[in-house]
């Protein structure tokens, strides 16, 4: 563990970097994905956050090492651009590693990652 999760990013710099969660915070919408994140408060920090879509990919290409994901979709941080749709936002399958999209209404799965 370290500054609550455990990390599976670092930068260049190799002093900041990110962390997840080491658990999954429920199935919910999108907006209530985000809120969840934006109001969680683990490890003593409260800067958690829903995942990007990269964090997202990097996350599912270590999620062995990193253990506790389920094989299901988990949600971004990133909605579509309202030109191409208004209620949408990305979200990755932890079941094969695709990437996809789905009406912010669908129930999917919450991890909170942070920066260090």
């Amino acid at each position: 563990m370290y500054q609550g999760g455990k990390i599976f990013y670092v930068d260049p710099t190799y002093r900041h970097g990110l962390v997840v969660d080491t658990v999954d915070l429920g199935l919910t919408n999108w907006e209530d994905a985000t809120n969840i994140c934006s109001n969680y408060r683990s490890g003593g920090y409260s800067d958690w956050r829903l995942p990007t879509k990269e964090d997202l990919n990097l996350l599912y290409k270590q999620k062995d090492t990193l253990g506790g994901f389920i094989n299901y979709k988990y949600w971004s941080n990133e909605e579509l651009p309202s030109k191409e749709d208004d209620d949408s936002a990305y979200y990755e399958n932890f079941t094969n590693g695709t990437q996809g999209k789905a009406a912010q209404s669908d129930i999917y799965t919450v991890r909170a990652v942070r920066k260090f």
